[in-house]
């Protein structure tokens, strides 16, 4: 319905809401191609809130792959930037105590400490380029 009126707003939103849900159902091949799909739509149109719902979701794939350090650095941005809603902030929020138990606290620290850099477009770039296989390991492993 989106695609037909043109609300690029609309479908990466849905699209956003699809990934979670099949994350949530551990379904994270078919979470990954709605988050590529919605990611590009939110780049192009500059829909920050988008962006950053779908970070969280990213963050949640990347957890169940196995790359809990990295989905920690991935929630950096959803849980401080000025264009994250509550809603975003507190799912986040919850992902991250799930996933703090994991890396060491040496290493959290070290991905606190890089949570801020960059902008908003290059993180989220950089774990879609991750998730395509295109980019190296993240910098604290």
């Amino acid at each position: 319905m989106f695609r037909i009126i043109g609300d690029p707003w609309g479908r990466a939103k849905t699209l956003t809401s699809l990934a979670q849900e099949s994350c949530a159902l551990g379904a994270s091949q078919q979470a990954t191609q709605y988050a590529l799909e919605a990611a590009a739509l939110a780049l192009k149109g500059q829909l920050f809130p988008v962006m950053l719902d779908l970070l969280v979701v990213l963050a949640r794939i990347l957890s169940q792959e196995g790359s809990a350090p990295l989905a920690v650095e991935v929630l950096g941005l959803p849980l401080h930037h000025a264009a994250s809603h509550h809603e975003t902030k507190d799912k986040a929020h919850q992902l991250l105590l799930l996933l703090s138990a994991h890396p060491s606290a040496d290493v959290l620290t070290t991905i606190k400490g890089h949570w801020l850099e960059g902008t908003l477009e290059e993180s989220l770039k950089k774990v879609i380029d991750l998730l395509q296989g295109g980019e190296s390991p993240p910098r604290f492993m």
